[in-house]
């Protein structure tokens, strides 16, 4: 919302700036299509300007109702909660939180950021959380760190499959060295074995 606007408010400079000359030479066709830009950038800027403080006042009203009404239930910290080695659960508003609260009888935690507030619910192994936001694109510590955490699962589940790839492949191997067989004919040896690359001692020749 803050790059809309300064975009709109470049345009409407420059659609100033423009104008100036064009009313020095009198050319007053293309001073009324740059008015008219002007007049049209103008306007959507003050929409988005307006939009704006109806979405931080609608913010800031919803806070302070639920720090207001669920006050005997929250505490305030001054970071978010760790999420490591826990079940992270999502839920979709600050009531179903409460519902959850009502049932584990734990209180919950709520770190407070310039443009969003993160409410956590822990019990056990669970992490229960609502993040409250100014608008949709605002983006909250927490989402921070799900995503590292995602990708420190990503890496995890990556190693545990090289080493189960490892695994299989040493296992086969040694079934194979196991089922392998040595039949001796006409003093020559001849592998069968269900591997490949078996390397069988050469005997000694007798003297």
């Amino acid at each position: 919302m803050i790059i809309y606007k300064n975009k709109l408010l470049v345009l409407w400079i420059l659609a100033l700036v423009f104008t100036i000359p064009l009313c020095v030479f009198d050319l007053f066709e293309y001073v009324l299509v740059t008015g008219i830009a002007f007049a049209f950038s103008f306007t959507l800027w003050l929409i988005a300007y307006i939009e704006s403080k109806d979405e931080n006042k609608i913010y800031k009203s919803n806070l302070k109702e639920i720090l207001k009404t669920f006050d005997a239930v929250l505490i305030k910290v001054d970071e978010v909660p760790s999420i490591e080695k826990r079940d992270i659960i999502k839920v979709n508003s600050i009531e179903d939180l409460i519902d959850a609260q009502v049932e584990v009888r734990k209180p919950i935690f709520y770190y407070l950021d310039v443009n969003s507030c993160t409410f956590v619910l822990l019990d056990r192994r669970e992490y229960c959380f609502f993040i409250l936001r100014k608008n949709k694109d605002v983006v909250a510590v927490l989402d921070g760190m799900l995503r590292e955490e995602e990708k420190k699962k990503q890496i995890r589940l990556e190693r545990e499959k090289r080493e189960l790839d490892n695994y299989d492949k040493d296992s086969k191997m040694l079934d194979g060295i196991e089922n392998t067989t040595i039949i001796k004919f006409n003093n020559r040896s001849f592998v069968v074995s269900p591997i490949r690359d078996v390397e069988i001692p050469k005997e000694k020749k007798k003297k």
